[in-house]
């Protein structure tokens, strides 16, 4: 049988590209204001997360006349300048039900973990001229330097395979790996790089949108056998480990089995 690789282009032809417009544009920052409403209660819990993709609640009392302008804003570090610093996500509080009803509500939050604090602040007026009314309590990761956003590459050794994550902080950083779970029998050293805000091109990127990348970690996982299923884990003994992971290696190049490639494509206009 014979293996099929598609390609596929966006074709756009005959109509204007559509430009995409990020959400968080629309907050204007720099109209931020502050003017604290101390009848306005925002708490958020719990004030310790497990991990990167663990929620958190937020619950808020004490709104007079709520409006269709308020909203929550979330906010990495806490104690970020908000008429400097764009959000990371926020919800308009009258997605609660209760919130127009009675000045009051709930709502959850996904968070990622940014390797900093977290905190959450109740706004009035809108997205356009937002004004502060109430912060909460701040929120932490147990692990703030956990291994995250880890992805697995080919290289030109069909035999090797990279593995690279992000970590807040490193110190020996390492892949270990084998071929039955629990059981890493192969460890390797890990090489790291970062980028600073100096490197980007400018814009929001470097201004109000900029954020601390971590540390941008790469190791390889040698001599495999072609097919077999391996188990692994990244990171290192002073800032955590991540949890075992598995993939199967890849198998070798069959020159009885032909590659076919279909690409296609257009120009926008």
């Amino acid at each position: 049988m014979s293996r099929s690789l598609l390609l596929l282009f966006l074709q756009c032809v005959g109509v204007q590209c559509h430009q995409f417009i990020h959400p968080l544009s629309h907050v204007n920052v720099a109209a931020t204001s502050q003017l604290i409403d101390n009848s306005i209660h925002i708490q958020a819990s719990p004030v310790v997360l497990n991990g990167s993709g663990s929620s958190v609640k937020v619950t808020w009392s004490g709104v007079t006349s709520p409006s269709t302008g308020d909203w929550i804003g979330v906010y990495a570090p806490s104690k970020a300048d908000f008429s400097q610093k764009a959000p990371v996500k926020y919800q308009y509080a009258h997605a609660c039900p209760t919130h127009m009803e009675s000045g009051s509500g709930s709502l959850t939050f996904r968070m990622v973990n940014m390797r900093t604090d977290i905190g959450f602040v109740f706004f009035r007026n809108g997205i356009k001229k937002p004004v502060v009314a109430a912060v909460s309590n701040s929120v932490q990761f147990k692990n703030p330097n956990e291994p995250l956003q880890i992805h697995l590459a080919l290289t030109h050794d069909p035999k090797t395979i990279s593995v690279t994550w992000v970590s807040g902080a490193v110190s020996n950083p390492q892949v270990k790996w084998g071929s039955s779970s629990g059981q890493y029998t192969h460890v390797t050293k890990a090489v790291w790089t970062t980028y600073s805000v100096s490197d980007l091109c400018g814009g929001a990127a470097t201004t109000l949108g900029w954020r601390e990348p971590g540390w941008i970690i790469t190791a390889n996982m040698t001599s495999l056998y072609p097919g077999m299923l391996y188990y692994y884990m990244v990171g290192d003994d002073t800032y955590g480990w991540s949890k075992e992971l598995s993939f199967s290696a890849p198998k070798l190049p069959d020159p009885s089995v032909a590659t076919r490639v279909v690409a296609f494509g257009g120009e926008c206009v």
